[in-house]
């Protein structure tokens, strides 16, 4: 009734809800906790918001003149990679913490969906702050990886703030320490590890560097030490620096070398894996696992398995597909191109940066439209097939 109508008095509560008048009339639109706030019942869809809120959804109520008008449900998609990058947190002895506005409920099914440690909900954009304080007095330097507007005072206050540079707001790449302009969550342990590795080879440097000088000191002082032999060793030494330094330019973590080869890649789903041949949806694609006996994906549940490789292919037996790609500008889709050239099993593949349209062309056999879609989640976007 209000589609198209001008908005005035429009009032935003941080965490919260907004609230403005439209056509004379008091609007309320935000959380349960905000309409409680304005005085607004909400006591006939307690039922509804509960049921909502058990399968991990967030519930925004819509109320009008202190009445409630309706509901809406909506539930967050866990970012590709999530569960694995979690992982490999854990198996470096990190502690995730997940911080959400949403409710307990929702909050509580996406944590164990996702692994982490522990979790906070219902807080408000100064709770975080207050949580991010609490957990380094707890366990030390804390690390705050977030997109949002809320996420950006927890980001400022901790030790490290990463924020996600595709889909992140401005204040949270402002605020952020570390920018991930791909948006692949594998990439905070890989700057974890390559910021350690980085420690342990300025220490290794520094240690060189001052036994080399102890050395020759001593070695000038008992007048065994020339002076082309000192050169030579001073430079010696340089060079040895120069090229410790310059390997971690080309430094690959374990989990990253694994990542890149097809058959055994973890992160998201393989290259070369694709959805299982029963006619069950796949959870490559987000969807519920199928139920046939196949076997596991990268995720834990039945549902894809590996390809055999199949012989060569003539151009009758291959297929082509076009898709729409979304969620990411111009400049971003050469990250989604190297993704999907990746894949195991294309032979074609054409880019409109103009009307983000992807044309494919692919063995059926090797790949399939699961694994496309899937590849260019990691990247940050979307693929939904044409025609």
């Amino acid at each position: 009734a209000f589609s198209g109508q001008s908005v005035d008095d429009f009032h935003e509560t941080a965490g919260l809800g907004v609230r403005a008048t439209v056509r004379g009339r008091a609007c309320v639109v935000g959380s349960p906790r905000c309409h409680l706030e304005q005085g607004v019942s909400s006591a006939e869809a307690e039922e509804a918001v509960a049921r909502l809120e058990d399968v991990g959804k967030t519930v925004v109520l819509v109320s009008a003149d202190g009445h409630l008008a309706g509901l809406v449900a909506i539930a967050d998609t866990v970012r590709p990679g999530a569960v694995e990058a979690l992982q490999r947190l854990k198996r470096a002895d990190v502690r995730t913490v997940m911080l959400t506005g949403d409710n307990e409920r929702s909050a509580h099914a996406i944590a164990r969906r996702v692994g982490v440690d522990e979790y906070y909900a219902a807080l408000l954009p100064t709770d975080k702050v207050d949580v991010i304080r609490r957990l380094r007095e707890q366990h030390g330097p804390v690390a705050m990886v977030g997109d949002g507007i809320n996420d950006a005072p927890a980001m400022a206050v901790a030790d490290v703030g990463i924020a996600m540079g595709a889909a992140g707001t401005d204040i949270a790449i402002e605020a952020g320490d570390v920018v991930l302009m791909s948006d692949d969550l594998a990439k905070i342990g890989f700057v974890r590890e390559l910021s350690s590795r980085a420690v342990k080879t300025i220490r290794q440097n520094i240690l060189v560097s001052l036994v080399n000088v102890a050395f020759m000191v001593v070695m000038a002082l008992l007048g065994y030490l020339a002076l082309v032999t000192g050169l030579l060793l001073n430079e010696g030494s340089a060079l040895f620096v120069i090229a410790t330094a310059l390997g971690l330019v080309k430094w690959q973590s374990v989990g990253t070398a694994r990542a890149r080869v097809p058959q055994t890649a973890v992160g998201a789903i393989a290259p070369a894996l694709s959805c299982c041949d029963c006619d069950e949806p796949c959870c490559a694609c987000d969807e519920p696992a199928c139920d046939c006996d196949e076997p596991d994906c990268a995720c834990g549940e039945p549902s894809v398995q590996e390809h055999a490789s199949s012989p060569a292919l003539d151009d009758d037996d291959l297929a082509t597909v076009t898709f729409q790609i979304g969620g990411v500008c111009s400049c971003e889709m050469q990250i989604v191109e190297k993704r999907v050239k990746a894949l195991k099993g294309v032979r074609t593949l054409s880019l409109n940066s103009i009307t983000n349209e992807m044309k494919l062309t692919y063995d059926p056999a090797a790949l399939s439209v699961c694994d496309v879609q899937t590849a260019v989640k990691t990247a940050g976007a979307s693929a939904v097939p044409m025609g």
